[in-house]
């Protein structure tokens, strides 16, 4: 493994993590919400072990993507359905 391989696992292991509550706290979201989404593929949460317990984290990146999807469907132009299609667009 080089260098450069070694401080993106660091910087990943670093990166902020946000549990359910806190999701559903921030996008005001129910936790039926949330689970909808995530079958759909719009949230892609990691799971990590503590203490034999598996727990649920979702990245920044995550909640940037919600945040985005609400926003396009506030504005009245989109539906849930076209605001995914739009960040399917912007992420390729």
């Amino acid at each position: 493994m080089n260098d450069s391989s070694e401080v993106s696992c660091k910087e990943i292991q670093r990166e902020k993590t946000y549990n359910t509550k806190e999701v559903m706290r921030k996008l005001r979201l129910p936790h039926a919400t949330l689970l909808h989404w995530e079958r759909l593929g719009v949230l892609s949460p990691r799971y990590t072990l503590s203490e034999g317990l598996r727990i649920k984290k979702y990245s920044k990146r995550d909640l940037e993507r919600a945040r985005l999807i609400q926003l396009l469907i506030k504005t009245g132009f989109y539906s849930f359905e076209k605001a995914v299609e739009k960040l399917e667009q912007l992420d390729h």
